[in-house]
């Protein structure tokens, strides 16, 4: 699971966990749960930037049958909004993180991994409809969670 910070990853993480039986688990990190292994890496992570190699993810993964990648997307003036008000990011940031992101973007779909592009403002509009692509893409057949979704970009609540 990645994508630029205010894009939703950590919760797409969470909600694909719960998938698997792991209520309690932040999003953040690795999760290994039901046999699964869950990555999620923001670009970037931590409140003092930094960024993640492909690489170290995959090799993190080489014990793995399988790799799926979702990569997270939204409205970059939302997510570019709550990247400030919640890491307090400067425009320099913005625009590493962003440079830094579509660079990691295009490592991931040049890899040959098998990715699915998830976007927030599409998962507002088609909610159930929308998991289920992602859950098809995953090979989730049961225990599917439908998480009540909360739409952040009309009420200026941007996480």
């Amino acid at each position: 699971m990645t994508g630029g910070e205010s894009t939703g990853s950590s919760f797409l993480a969470q909600t694909i966990a719960r998938c698997f039986g792991e209520q309690q688990w932040n999003g953040k990190n690795t999760k290994q749960t039901s046999g699964n292994k869950i990555i999620h890496r923001s670009i970037p992570f931590m409140l003092s930037p930094q960024y993640y190699n492909l690489h170290d993810v995959v090799s993190e993964l080489s014990d793995c049958n399988d790799i799926y990648i979702v990569i997270c997307t939204r409205d970059i003036g939302f997510s570019n909004k709550s990247k400030q008000r919640r890491f307090n990011r400067d425009p320099a940031d913005l625009e590493k993180a962003h440079q830094m992101c579509k660079l990691t973007v295009e490592q991931i779909i040049k890899s040959g991994i098998k990715y699915f592009i998830w976007n927030y403002e599409t998962m507002i509009f088609y909610d159930k409809i929308y998991f289920d692509m992602l859950y098809n893409f995953l090979n989730i057949s049961e225990d599917r969670v439908y998480p009540e979704i909360k739409n952040g970009n009309l009420h200026g609540d941007s996480d």
